[in-house]
């Protein structure tokens, strides 16, 4: 399944490449540029495998940003983050890690608060689900909107039993 060795060989160095050196980094960062071009390529699969496939291109391009070294990082990672997000979403309108990628390409791109709307949406689609309240909290506390985060606080509240950050 190509899909899951994708995400396996991406797992395996994303998780790692914050430890790497600059050298290292480019290297990997080259490496995983060549996963989006096949990603880009393929289009004509299953759309449970391209739905897997976008998710991974997304978490990919997002990370390939955001630890890529300063005189390498390309906004264009965003945008294609963005764009297989969206993608994905439009796939599976009611899985929650589309939305999840594409709030982080928007905290990446500096817009928290289409980050929240998005982080809104993944919270709302699967309201018990821990991980999207615990990140849109603490994404809505950083900014400063405490009406915002008492009326998400319940909701998670309500929805999750022994609720807490």
């Amino acid at each position: 399944d190509e899909a899951r060795i994708m995400d396996e060989y991406a797992d395996k160095y994303l998780s790692r490449l914050p430890n790497f050196d600059t050298q290292a980094r480019v290297f990997i960062s080259k490496e995983l540029q060549t996963y989006l071009t096949i990603i880009d390529k393929r289009s004509n699969i299953e759309p449970s495998q391209h739905f897997r496939l976008l998710l991974t291109g997304a978490k990919i391009a997002n990370d390939l940003y955001a630890f890529s070294p300063d005189k390498v990082r390309d906004s264009a990672y965003l945008e294609r983050a963005r764009a297989y997000a969206i993608h994905a979403i439009n796939i599976s309108p009611r899985n929650q890690v589309g939305y999840l990628e594409l709030a982080k390409a928007y905290v990446l791109a500096g817009d928290p608060d289409t980050a929240i709307r998005f982080l809104e949406l993944a919270a709302d689609l699967e309201p018990r689900a821990r991980e999207p309240q615990i990140i849109l909290l603490k994404m809505i506390q950083a900014q400063g909107n405490d009406d915002l985060f008492r009326k998400r606080w319940q909701i998670a509240r309500d929805a999750i039993p022994n609720f807490d950050l």
